[in-house]
């Protein structure tokens, strides 16, 4: 084999190579989730705290202002729908809202999980808690938890004031203070 053949044949390995890396990179970028670059995405931004899940989309924890609706935050957020389904596409979003969206491009709402709450700061309903939920709180333990359970159906099964906690053992002023934050009653 000359020097010129070998030249031509590393010149078609070459190019060959290049094809198949053109080809592959293409198919990369093409089936790559889109970068979502909402303006609202931080704590400092708005008070409407919304979580998205699911297998497609931009899943995470998104911080709107008041007043975004279902659909401006979907259209924003860049998630392809089929078939959304919520009280009124039209209505504001309330902070706490998980979208699912669903492989076949439907999205429903659900209430934010209590565990997700409590690590963003947000207080969890403690008429919804359970044994888990409450475990999750610093300084409840599983006595407590049971406590505050029991509680709850002695009191019909909702709590009405949040002050009721310091009728249960070992919740006295100073406790009830550290633990009132982490409660809302919906």
């Amino acid at each position: 084999m000359t020097l010129k053949e070998r030249q031509i044949n590393g010149l078609m390995l070459f190019l060959a190579l290049a094809v198949v890396m053109y080809a592959a990179g293409s198919a990369w970028f093409r089936n790559r989730p889109p970068d979502v670059n909402l303006p609202w995405g931080n704590i400092r931004s708005g008070p409407v705290v919304i979580e998205i899940t699911g297998e497609t989309g931009p899943s995470g924890v998104y911080y709107l202002p008041e007043r975004t609706t279902f659909l401006q935050f979907l259209n924003m957020a860049g998630v392809e729908y089929s078939n959304p389904i919520g009280p009124n596409l039209f209505h504001p979003l309330k902070t706490g809202t998980t979208m699912r969206i669903h492989d076949s491009g439907q999205v429903t709402q659900e209430k934010m999980k209590s565990a997700t709450r409590l690590a963003l700061n947000m207080p969890i309903d403690i008429n919804q808690a359970t044994f888990e939920d409450l475990l999750l709180i610093p300084g409840i333990g599983e006595s407590t938890a049971r406590q505050i359970l029991d509680l709850r159906q002695s009191s019909g099964g909702r709590i009405s004031d949040l002050e009721s906690l310091m009728d249960i053992k070992g919740i006295k002023e100073k406790r009830f203070e550290q633990l009132k934050g982490y409660f809302y009653i919906g």
